[in-house]
């Protein structure tokens, strides 16, 4: 459990060092709103793939 703390915290500094601006107040426009998320969502993946080494997604 601790370990997944430690992941969690290290991927929210992540977003908050180098994606600032996903912490802002969000636009209610759907479209942008969905490439913020996917720019997030590829962040966090490219995170998760440096730390871990894995880089497949399994089903």
């Amino acid at each position: 459990m601790k370990r997944l703390v430690q992941e969690w915290t290290a991927s929210i500094r992540y977003v908050q060092l180098y994606l600032p601006e996903v912490l802002e107040e969000r636009p209610s426009d759907l479209t942008v709103r969905l490439a913020e998320d996917q720019k997030l969502a590829g962040a966090l993946r490219l995170f998760v793939e440096r730390e871990t080494g894995i880089n497949e997604v399994k089903e």
